[in-house]
């Protein structure tokens, strides 16, 4: 699984990253800094997200010199069809993520290149991964966020939400991504590093992951959850939502956790 992740100046990850993140404006931001940007990284992926109007010679230049994608605001979504014939990746903004196979095929039928999924789809992540597969795109994932589109109360104990334990990363999804954007929309670097060295480096945190996981609506001590507790999930297709269910397995796994914690005991990850 890669890395993508905001570009900065001399910043402690920049070796680290697969791919850079970084914004684009025509009215503020000059062209030729762009270019020698891309030139300056011939080993990353710049991720560009355009904020004014697309220039697709400009775009097509930046293509020959480089490894780029763009992201694309989903207002855009009719020029899909140019990007495909000029051979320039693209990708939309996560205000348009698929929940379903119906959205799911609609945005893959348009040509990105790259895609993130919310909802009832991370619950089919086999027959996901392998319909983005026959399409050769790549699945995205914000690791630090719950992938769903709605609000979420502290009763839904079947959420979807990754732990820096979690194994399968390597096989479902092929770029990983932070959300470290403050209220402000500043972008708090040590809040990156300290990700990055939970999921990619040390693959553990020993305390409530509300602390780095942004939306969690109830208190997950990691290290008293059992260890597969996401991958029961991974495949279910939620079928505690079927009306004659009477899988619970998320709700009792969490109940198990809370009894834990009351008694002090912790699950050993070493």
């Amino acid at each position: 699984m890669q890395l993508a992740i905001p570009f900065q100046a001399n910043g402690k990850l920049n070796s680290k990253a697969d791919e850079f993140i970084i914004d684009y404006d025509s009215n503020k931001n000059q062209y030729q800094n762009l270019v020698n940007f891309i030139t300056a990284f011939p080993d990353k992926v710049i991720n560009i997200n355009i904020k004014s109007e697309i220039n697709f010679k400009e775009l097509e230049t930046l293509n020959k010199i480089g490894k780029i994608k763009i992201i694309l605001n989903p207002r855009k979504w009719a020029l899909s069809a140019q990007f495909v014939e000029k051979g320039i990746d693209f990708y939309f903004k996560k205000e348009l993520i698929p929940c379903n196979y119906y959205q799911l095929h609609s945005i893959l039928s348009l040509g990105v290149s790259d895609i993130y999924i919310q909802d009832d789809l991370c619950y089919e992540m086999d027959n996901v991964k392998n319909y983005c597969r026959q399409y050769g795109v790549n699945l995205r994932v914000v690791l630090n966020t719950i992938p769903h589109s709605m609000l979420i109360n502290q009763e839904e104990k079947n959420i979807v939400f990754y732990r820096p334990e979690d194994t399968y990363f390597d096989w479902y999804f092929d770029i990983a991504e932070f959300d470290v954007t403050t209220q402000d929309n500043k972008i708090n670097w040590n809040l990156l590093n300290v990700l990055y060295d939970t999921y990619f480096i040390n693959k553990r945190w020993y305390g409530n992951l509300q602390e780095i996981i942004k939306g969690l609506p109830f208190e997950v001590y990691n290290k008293s959850l059992v260890p597969d507790f996401n991958e029961c999930k991974l495949n279910c297709k939620m079928k505690c939502r079927n009306r004659h269910s009477i899988c619970n397995k998320c709700s009792q796994f969490l109940d198990i956790s809370n009894l834990l914690v009351a008694k002090d005991i912790r699950f050993d990850f070493s």
